[in-house]
C-alpha cells in the first residue's frame, strides 16, 4: 500500500467493509520500507491507533485487545450507522431544493417587504439568514464548500458597508489563498473576489502550550518541543528573534531565499483536535508565499487561559 507519511486513510482502504482487523502494516514508500515509528505505529501496540484515521463519516477506528493474533492487541475498523440510517433523518438534498424556494420567494419579495414597513436592514438581514439556513444544507448535501460560502458571507458583510475594512480571523487552513487540488479554502476565493486588497497573514510557532480537544476527550492544555529541523517553523526559530512579522511581499525573488521559499516545508497545522499520539500528523506541507502576504512568528506560545470571574459570577 502507499502513503503520505502523515496519516494512513483506512477508509479509503476498507470502504464498504464491516469490520476489519489489522495485526500489523507494511509501507513502502517508492519502493523503500517506511518505519518511523514516531509517525505511525505499524505493529498497533501503543495506547493510540497513532497515525491512523477514517476519512468521512460512517467509520470508527480504535484498538482491540479481544482479537488479536501476535502482540497484545490489533486495529479495528468498524462501520458505524451513518446519519442516513436513522429513520428520523432528513436527506439534505431534497430538503436544500425546497429552501431554495424559500430563500427566492424572500428575495423577490423586498418591495412588498417594504411596504408592510419592514426595514430595509431587516429585510437584508432575514435573507441573508435564509441563505446561510440554505449552505448548511447544500454543504450537508455536498454541494457546496463550508469554506466557499465562509467566503461569499464576508463579501455580503463588506457589500453592505462600502468602503469598510475587515478584519477577518480563522485557521490558517481558511485564511490561506494558496489552496490544494479538489480543494479551495475561503482565502482562495477571497483572493479571486478582493485580489490584493486583502493581506493574509499566516502564524507558526516553535514550541510551547496551546489548549485543543484531546481526541475522544475534552478541552484541555497540549505542550509540544521545538518543531523539527528543516520545517518552516524550525528555520523561522532560527533566526533568534521571539517574536516577529515576516512580510513576505517584499521576500527576495530570485536566489537561494527565493529558492526555499519555493519549495513547501512542513509546518505545524492545529484545529480544535489534537492528539500527542500523532504530532506529525499535524504538519502540513506548505509554500508559504503563496498562501500568506505575510507570517506572523512565535517562538515560544502559552495556552489560553480563562478570563477572571466577574462580580457575582462565582
Amino acid at each position: 500500500m502507499a502513503a503520505d507519511a502523515r496519516n494512513i486513510n483506512l477508509g479509503a482502504l476498507l470502504a464498504g467493509a464491516g469490520t476489519a482487523w489489522f495485526d500489523g502494516l507494511t509501507v513502502e514508500l517508492d519502493g523503500v520500507p517506511y518505519q518511523d515509528s514516531t509517525a505511525f505505529d505499524f505493529d498497533f501496540e501503543s495506547p493510540s491507533p497513532r497515525g491512523f484515521f477514517t476519512g468521512g463519516d460512517g467509520y470508527q477506528v480504535q484498538l482491540d485487545s479481544q482479537v488479536f493474533h501476535s502482540g497484545k492487541q490489533s486495529l479495528r475498523m468498524k462501520r458505524v450507522a451513518a446519519a442516513a440510517d436513522d429513520p428520523k433523518s432528513v436527506d439534505p438534498k431534497p430538503a436544500a431544493s425546497v429552501w431554495q424556494e424559500v430563500v427566492r420567494h424572500l428575495e423577490t419579495s423586498r418591495e412588498a417587504y417594504r411596504k408592510k414597513g419592514a426595514a430595509a436592514r431587516d429585510i437584508e438581514w432575514a435573507i441573508q439568514n435564509a441563505r446561510v439556513v440554505l449552505q448548511c444544507m447544500r454543504m450537508r448535501a455536498n454541494e457546496v464548500t463550508r469554506d466557499r460560502s465562509m467566503a461569499e458571507n464576508v463579501k455580503w458583510i463588506l457589500d453592505r458597508s462600502p468602503g469598510a475594512k475587515i478584519v477577518l480571523w480563522a485557521h490558517n487552513g481558511h485564511v490561506g489563498a494558496g489552496g490544494s487540488p479538489g480543494y479551495q479554502p475561503m482565502g482562495a476565493a477571497l483572493r479571486k473576489m478582493f485580489g490584493d486588497q486583502m493581506v493574509v497573514f499566516g502564524f507558526a510557532f516553535n514550541q510551547g502550550s496551546f489548549q485543543a480537544i484531546r481526541q475522544g476527550g475534552g478541552l484541555q492544555d497540549f505542550t509540544v518541543p521545538p518543531a523539527s529541523a528543516g520545517s518552516l517553523d524550525a528555520t523561522l526559530a532560527a533566526t533568534g528573534i521571539p517574536l516577529f512579522v515576516l512580510d513576505l511581499r517584499q521576500a527576495p525573488k530570485s536566489g537561494p531565499v527565493a529558492a526555499w521559499l519555493s519549495e513547501p516545508h512542513g509546518t505545524r497545522s492545529i484545529g480544535a483536535v489534537y492528539s500527542e499520539d500523532s504530532p506529525s500528523g499535524y504538519m502540513a506541507d506548505m509554500v508559504a508565499p503563496q498562501s500568506f502576504d505575510a507570517l506572523l512568528f512565535v517562538e515560544k506560545t502559552t495556552a489560553a487561559r480563562k478570563n477572571p470571574a466577574g462580580p457575582g459570577h462565582g
